[in-house]
């Protein structure tokens, strides 16, 4: 599936509104953050629904990016996130851990791997 860099830029936009404003912004909101007129953000937010990511609801903020995760859900996974990065640290602390042996670059992948998956906004598991 083929997005456009201007298709591209409404929906990090539209994701980077939500994100900010814990809710999805009308076109005259989305507009203005990213620079584009109401009429161009539509027929993009047309074209990425046709492509299956975003679809429209209808009233004011009837659009919706399909898989943004709600403020509720963006918070839950914060907590977890920070939760499994203290489980981590912690884990140096109780072991005693010492630079540049096994268990410090067993750990140390562990914990690159869990910040990666923190910044793509995904869970952090467990092992």
């Amino acid at each position: 599936m083929q997005v456009s860099a201007a298709q591209k830029r409404v929906y990090d936009g539209f994701a980077r509104y939500v994100r900010r404003n814990d809710r999805r912004p009308s076109l005259r909101e989305l507009a203005k953050a990213i620079g584009l007129s109401t009429t161009s953000i539509y027929q993009h937010l047309c074209a990425l629904q046709k492509k299956g990511l975003a679809e429209n609801e209808g009233g004011m903020g009837g659009w919706r990016i399909l898989g943004e995760k709600s403020p509720e859900q963006q918070v839950a996974l914060a907590r977890a996130q920070r939760d499994r990065v203290a489980e981590l640290l912690q884990e140096v602390v109780e072991k005693e851990l010492r630079p540049g042996t096994t268990e410090w670059l067993l750990w140390a992948e562990d914990a690159k791997t869990a910040l990666a998956r923190c910044k793509l906004g995904e869970p952090i598991d467990a092992d």
